[in-house]
């Protein structure tokens, strides 16, 4: 029951400072859903991270002027690969995590993109796009990756929770 109040403060947490720090920073907007579900399916031991990862995704579409339930349907896609990698390469470095996360975020947009193209929501791909998507919001985000990360583990050994040793 800890793990379900961890992430759903994480959630609520996410939910009031993505738009605060758009507000406060002008252009400078880490995508704190996304690595919300980024990091809980890299530590949670359990099959229903891949629900989480729609969760937070689904509550990204509520902020999201894109289709409503496109970015739920990303995460969990995506969730399954990164599930793997966190079963297979991921060792817990808080130093790998923000490559590690600034990658994952690109491939997400990238399917994101590709997606709302195909439901002809969007234009075509360009340069500006993705400088603009590198330099205000992935860069931002791989920032507070490691920081992210290492507050969830302080937390889960100061409440006892054990995310990574988790079996449902």
């Amino acid at each position: 029951m800890n793990a379900l109040f961890l992430a759903g403060g994480y959630l609520f947490l996410a939910a009031w400072l993505e738009p605060s720090l758009a507000h406060w920073f002008w252009n400078l907007n880490p995508n704190l859903f996304f690595l919300g579900s980024f990091i809980f399916t890299l530590r949670w031991r359990g099959r229903e991270t891949h629900f989480l990862a729609a969760f937070f995704g689904l509550v990204a579409d509520c902020f999201s002027s894109l289709f409503f339930g496109l970015n739920g349907l990303i995460l969990l896609l995506w969730s399954f690969p990164f599930r793997w990698y966190a079963l297979k390469g991921f060792q817990g470095s808080a130093l790998a995590l923000p490559i590690a996360s600034g990658i994952a975020m690109l491939l997400v947009h990238l399917s994101l993109w590709a997606t709302a193209y195909a439901l002809n929501d969007t234009g075509a791909l360009s340069l500006s796009w993705l400088y603009h998507l590198t330099l205000w919001e992935i860069l931002p985000t791989m920032v507070c990756a490691a920081p992210l990360y290492l507050l969830l583990v302080q937390l889960e050994r100061r409440w006892r929770i054990r995310l990574f040793e988790r079996k449902f």
